[in-house]
């Protein structure tokens, strides 16, 4: 059932496109009909977790959640057309949760390029400059010198003793 996600993506969206289109007449329809699809998927998501990175598991549920939140602002500004200072205030929502998403899914793609970027650069400066060579040198001699002092604490311990 992991490996199917991606056919079941396009599946839905396929299924979410001829909702849209074949259903313009009954908005109230295409609301529901969508809604239903999308806890399908979000409990196949929490079910089968087709990813191995639990981020992006997180990531593509909450996406889906902002669609099933946007789908709720849409029958609310269905419901609410005549009113138009609500519609208003409803479409300022709906540009409000997509901007947020959006916000979301950009800055976890810029921390992960940048994280990335973090690695390959510091994998590349400690193989310049040789950081695990001048480390192991630096243990050896820390160890070397703490070892040297032991034994001198050692001798002026057993001279305390003899007297």
């Amino acid at each position: 059932f992991q490996k199917a996600y991606y056919p079941l993506f396009v599946f839905q969206r396929l299924l979410l496109s001829g909702i849209l289109v074949l259903m313009y007449d009954s908005p109230p329809v295409q609301i529901f009909a969508i809604f239903v699809i999308q806890l399908s998927v979000i409990g196949y998501l929490m079910k089968f977790k087709p990813f191995k990175n639990d981020l992006q598991q997180v990531i593509v549920c909450s996406d889906e959640f902002t669609i099933i939140f946007g789908m709720v602002l849409l029958y609310a500004l269905y419901l609410k057309q005549d009113d138009l200072e609500v519609s208003l205030y409803l479409c300022y929502a709906i540009i409000g949760v997509i901007v947020v998403s959006l916000v979301k899914n950009i800055s976890i793609i810029v921390w992960k390029t940048v994280t990335k970027a973090y690695s390959k650069l510091r994998a590349k400066v400690h193989k310049k400059f040789n950081i695990k060579k001048l480390r192991r040198q630096r243990l050896r001699e820390e160890a070397k010198k703490a070892h040297e002092k032991m034994l001198k604490d050692q001798q002026d311990l057993i001279l305390l003793q003899n007297g």
